[in-house]
Order: C-alpha cells, then structure tokens, then sequence
C-alpha cells in the first residue's frame, strides 16, 4: 500500500483560507471567554483579520450581535471601529515579533 503524503508548511507560516475560518458564532460557544462580548469581538476580530477575512465582513459579524447597550447607532458603529482598530494594532505587533 503506498502512503499519500501531504506537502507541509513551514513553521509558523498559515495559508489563508477564508472560506474555512471559525465563525463569531464558534468564538460565542467558546468557554474561555465567560461570555463576555467584547472579549470574544476582539478575540474574533484578531482571528479573522489575521486569516484573510475582509474588515467588511468582520464588521458585519461584530454587527450581527444585539448592540443596542452601546446605545444608538453612531454609538455601535464607533464600537465597532474600536474594536478592528485594536485588532490591527494586535496583528501589527504580532509581525512585529517573527
């Protein structure tokens, strides 16, 4: 029987593959972040971006949540912007490091 073998990446280097990154619903089942919204925005934020997702796309999933306690829109969107911001500031120093 001839073994299949499977071409391996370097270490530390990911292939972007946007069409199989976790959902926000997945980082929303996740234990380690107790339920806390903005932790598993951010946390998801950082993830997606880092994988290739779009800002549009990852704003919209920040958006798909009842942000109605940030109060009125303006309020929601700034949130929102806040949290991409931080997440490319945490992507930026993470390159920074290798």
């Amino acid at each position: 029987m001839k073994q299949q073998t499977v071409p391996r990446q370097p270490f530390g280097k990911q292939e972007s593959h946007p069409d199989h990154l976790q959902t926000i619903a997945d980082f929303r089942c996740k234990p380690q972040y107790e339920e806390d919204g903005n932790r598993i925005d951010l946390a998801y934020a950082i993830y997606a971006l880092s994988h290739g997702a779009t800002e549009p796309d990852v704003r919209a999933d920040l958006a798909s949540r009842d942000l109605n306690h940030k109060g009125a829109q303006k309020r929601q969107a700034e949130y929102i912007e806040r949290t991409i911001e931080k997440a490319l500031t945490v992507i930026r120093g993470l390159g920074k490091e290798r």
